[in-house]
C-alpha cells in the first residue's frame, strides 16, 4: 500500500462520521424524547368529567398530534438531510476508487520518485479536513441543542396555557359533578363520590398516556435502528471497493510506516466499532453474527453441490460415451466366446451400477442441501423473526 491508501482510510473515517445516523446518546431530537419526558395536556391534576368527556379528549388528542407531529417533522427532515450526505459521501468515494483504479500504472511509476515531505504534506491536509468536519459537526450538534430548547419553550407554554384551561373545566366539572349527586346522597357523599370518579379516570389516563409515550419511543427506536444499519451497509460497501482499488496500487517501499499507520487505523475502528456495539442489545449483535454463519454455511453448501453436480455431468458423459463404445462393439463382434470382452463388459455393468447408487446418493444429498438452504434463506430474510429476536 502507499500513502494514497492512508489518505483514502483518512477521508473514509472523516466521512463516517457523517454518513453514520446519529446513536441514542448523539441525537439531540431523540435525547429531548427519551431523556427529557414529553409533556402531554394531561398533567396528575388533569381529570375529565362525564359531561364533556369527548370535548376534553378531542382537545387532548389534537394538542398531542400536533406537538408530536412538529418534533417528528423536524426530526424526520435531519434524518433526511444526513441521508443525502451519505449518499453524496459514498458516491464521492466511487468516483475517488474509479479516479485511482485509472490512474494505477502512473502511480506505480511515479510512486518512488515522490519526497517524504510531500507525504507529509498529504497526511497534513487530511487531518485539517477532518478537523473542518468535526468542527462542522460540533456546530451542527449545537444548532440542534438551540432548536430543541427552542421546542421545550414552546411546548411549556403550550402547556401551561392548557393546564390553565383544565383548571377551569375541572373546577366546574366538580361542580356538576356534587350537584347532581347531593340530591341522593347528601353534599359530603356527593363530594366523596365525586372525587372518586375523577380519581379513577385520572388513573386510567395516566396509564393512557404512559402507553402512548412509550408506543412513540418504540417506534423512534424501531426507525432509527432501521436507518443506522442501512447506512451502515452502505457505507461499508463504498469502503470496501475503495480498500479493493487501494490494494492494487501497494508499494514496498512504505511497509513499515503504513503497519504502523494500519496498527493506529485498526485501534481506532476497534475503539469505535465497541462504542456503537454498547448501544445495540448483545442478543441483536447474537443474532447478526448467526446470520453472518448461516449465509456463509449456505454459500459453502452451495459450492459443494456445483461441485458434485460437475462431477456428475462428467460420469454422465462417461457412461455414455462407454455405453455408445460398447453399441459399436457388440455390432462389430460378438461376446459369447470371447472372455476378455466378457469381462470387460461385466466390469462395465458394475462400474455402472455403482455410478448409479453414487448418483442416487448425490440426488439425495442435493434434495437435503436444498431444504436446508432454503429453511436457512427464510430465516434470514423473514423479517418477523428478526423483530422478535430483538424484542
Amino acid at each position: 500500500m502507499t500513502n494514497e491508501s492512508l489518505e483514502a482510510d483518512d477521508t473514509a473515517e472523516a466521512h463516517t462520521g457523517i454518513g453514520d445516523p446519529l446513536s441514542e446518546k448523539e441525537s439531540p431530537v431523540l435525547q429531548m424524547k427519551e431523556d427529557s419526558p414529553i409533556s402531554v395536556p394531561g398533567t396528575p391534576e388533569r381529570v375529565h368529567s362525564p359531561m364533556n368527556e369527548a370535548e376534553s379528549k378531542q382537545i387532548t388528542e389534537e394538542l398531542e398530534a400536533k406537538e408530536r407531529n412538529e418534533l417528528l417533522e423536524k426530526y424526520q427532515n435531519l434524518i433526511e438531510e444526513k441521508e443525502k450526505i451519505s449518499r453524496h459521501n459514498i458516491s464521492l468515494q466511487q468516483k475517488l476508487a474509479k479516479h485511482l483504479s485509472n490512474s494505477t500504472r502512473e502511480d506505480l511509476h511515479h510512486e518512488k520518485e515522490r519526497s517524504s515531505s510531500d507525504q507529509e504534506q498529504v497526511y497534513q491536509r487530511y487531518i485539517d479536513t477532518i478537523q473542518d468536519l468535526k468542527s462542522q459537526h460540533q456546530k451542527d450538534s449545537e444548532i440542534f441543542h438551540l432548536q430543541i430548547e427552542d421546542l421545550k419553550i414552546k411546548q411549556q407554554e403550550k402547556i401551561n396555557e392548557v393546564d390553565s384551561d383544565w383548571k377551569e373545566l375541572l373546577d366546574m366539572e366538580k361542580e356538576v359533578l356534587v350537584a347532581a349527586f347531593s340530591s341522593k346522597f347528601g353534599k359530603a357523599a356527593a363530594l366523596k363520590e365525586a372525587e372518586q370518579i375523577q380519581a379513577n379516570e385520572q388513573r386510567k389516563e395516566t396509564e393512557l398516556i404512559h402507553m402512548r409515550l412509550e408506543n412513540i419511543k418504540l417506534k423512534n427506536k424501531n426507525k432509527k435502528l432501521e436507518s443506522t444499519l442501512k447506512a451502515k451497509e452502505e457505507l461499508e460497501e463504498g469502503l470496501n471497493f475503495i480498500d479493493f482499488e487501494q490494494l492494487k496500487i501497494e508499494s514496498q517501499t512504505y511497509n513499515e510506516k503504513i503497519e504502523e499507520r494500519n496498527e493506529e487505523l485498526s485501534q481506532k475502528k476497534i475503539a469505535n466499532t465497541l462504542q456503537m456495539i454498547k448501544n445495540i442489545k448483545e442478543k441483536l449483535y447474537d443474532m447478526q453474527m448467526e446470520s453472518i454463519e448461516k449465509k456463509s454455511q449456505v454459500v459453502d453448501m452451495d459450492e459443494l453441490v456445483h461441485k458434485k453436480q460437475a462431477l456428475l455431468r462428467k460420469i454422465k458423459k462417461r457412461r455414455e460415451f462407454l455405453r455408445l463404445e460398447n453399441i459399436k462393439l457388440d455390432h462389430k463382434r460378438e461376446l459369447i466366446g470371447n472372455e476378455v470382452l466378457l469381462r470387460d463388459f461385466e466390469d462395465q455393468f458394475d462400474a455402472t451400477e455403482l455410478l448409479s447408487k453414487q448418483l442416487k446418493m448425490l440426488r439425495r444429498n442435493y434434495n437435503e442441501f436444498s431444504r436446508s438452504c432454503k429453511a436457512i434463506r427464510v430465516k434470514i430474510d423473514k423479517p418477523q423473526y428478526f423483530d422478535q429476536h430483538v424484542q
